[in-house]
């Protein structure tokens, strides 16, 4: 755990022209952190550029009406620092390490094991539920309010991080925050609404067509539904619109791990986990090369569907 948030604070004081980023496919943690972050030094005169790899998902664009989180840096926008929010390390940021460079402040503000370098400013708190958390700090830190957009982005930022508070992470202290954000103007029930009872028709067939091809394995102790193009395509669904088909999986009876494998429109394959019982998505992610949260995680290959259905399976066994 490192808790420097003093030396953060300053970091951002001391800044003029800020990027913000954050992993690859992100979620509704890192999205809200960002733009919350975004609206603060924006209230103290800083220039701010949010960037991401992968566009904000359908069930959060709502936090972005005015699009603020971009794909690519605007010409002529040369920040002095980069600040990275929520991502265990530089690999995560996908093309987007290469925007950081020699000479930047660069600050780390996570609740994940996160590399920073040694004398990099760094806020980590890996009791905290979410990104968001730590936010809530430095915004108090700054002595500043929590204004009614903020409010939204870090009520979804802790909502959706713990899984709309079922995940092991809820604490008192998220709840308290929860509680602190909604007396700021954050709306519990339209953002809940938002994030889990609204979806395009589109992906409604495809979850059909997912539940009828779920695999029960190692004694149902895992279930996979494996996607691949074709099936988004007859069901006219876009990529974004497979969201939340890999927590039906975990729902199942005696299953521990939930496992969603589908084909991306660049030939690559996305892997999403959900885990319970102690068991950790995280780890299993990892030792494929990718990353997340204890119950929540994924990872990209470029092998093919039956390869990456195998490999994943082959280190699954080592963790039940």
């Amino acid at each position: 755990m490192m808790k420097n948030l003093r030396e953060v604070i300053q970091a951002l004081e001391d800044s003029r022209r800020v990027l913000i980023c954050s992993h690859i496919e992100p979620d509704g943690d890192s999205i809200g952190s960002q733009l919350a972050l975004a609206e603060l030094l924006n209230s103290l005169e800083k220039e701010v550029r949010i960037v991401n790899q992968d566009p904000v998902p359908l069930r959060y664009r709502f936090l972005d009406p005015r699009e603020q989180v971009l794909e690519h840096l605007p010409s002529g926008f040369q920040p002095d620092t980069a600040v990275i929010l929520d991502c265990s390390n530089r690999e995560r940021l996908g093309r987007v390490q290469e925007l950081i460079t020699d000479g930047m402040v660069i600050v780390t503000i996570d609740h994940h094991r996160a590399n920073p370098g040694p004398d990099d400013p760094a806020y980590i708190d890996l009791d905290a539920s979410s990104t968001g958390e730590l936010i809530i700090d430095i915004i108090k830190g700054l002595n500043t309010s929590i204004g009614h957009r903020q409010a939204d982005q870090l009520y979804t930022a802790i909502f959706s991080d713990t899984g709309g508070f079922r995940f092991p992470n809820t604490t008192a202290k998220s709840l308290a925050a929860a509680a602190e954000l909604a007396r700021c103007g954050a709306q519990p029930h339209p953002i809940a609404s938002r994030i889990y009872e609204k979806r395009s028709l589109a992906s409604l067939k495809l979850l059909g067509r997912a539940l009828g091809k779920i695999d029960a394995l190692e004694n149902g102790r895992v279930t996979m539904v494996s996607l691949g193009s074709d099936d988004l395509e007859q069901c006219g669904a876009g990529p974004g619109e497979a969201e939340g088909i890999v927590d039906a999986l975990i729902t199942v009876n005696d299953a521990l791990v939930g496992v969603l494998t589908r084909e991306m429109p660049s030939g690559k394959i996305k892997v999403n986990l959900r885990t319970r019982g102690g068991l950790k998505a995280n780890k299993i992610a990892e030792a494929m090369g990718g990353g997340g949260h204890p119950n929540a995680a994924g990872y990209r290959t470029s092998s093919s569907l039956d390869q990456a259905r195998s490999a994943l399976l082959d280190e699954i066994r080592k963790w039940l």
